[in-house]
């Protein structure tokens, strides 16, 4: 069994205060990173709070997925018509052409 030099053992004190404040270092990160997470989370949650009407959501037609709804589909009908939805939500004529035909009625 070798015995250690001063010098040696100066080393191993010094490195191990330096892994001890690198541990210390990236616990604060860490701990850092958790705060600033819990606080974008709590303000996500008080927006949603504050808009109830925009956390309203809609199935799609696999019923797995849910999407929000936009302001402008909020309270609007089942149905369009082609121009409406040519305008609107930007569909060209082709596009249209192979969706379900509807009913259009005739204003009284």
């Amino acid at each position: 069994m070798t015995t250690l030099t001063d010098e040696q053992r100066e080393r191993i004190r010094r490195n191990r205060e330096r892994a001890f404040q690198i541990q210390k270092e990236r616990k604060l990160k860490q701990e850092q990173e958790e705060q600033t997470k819990k606080r974008k989370e709590q303000e996500q949650q008080q927006q949603q709070e504050e808009t109830p009407t925009s956390s309203k959501k809609l199935k799609s037609n696999s019923g797995n997925e849910e999407d929000r709804l936009e302001p402008f589909e909020e309270g609007a009908s089942e149905y369009v018509t082609k121009t409406e939805a040519m305008s609107v939500y930007c569909l060209p004529e082709g596009t249209l052409a192979v969706c379900e035909d509807c009913i259009e009625k005739e204003n009284p």
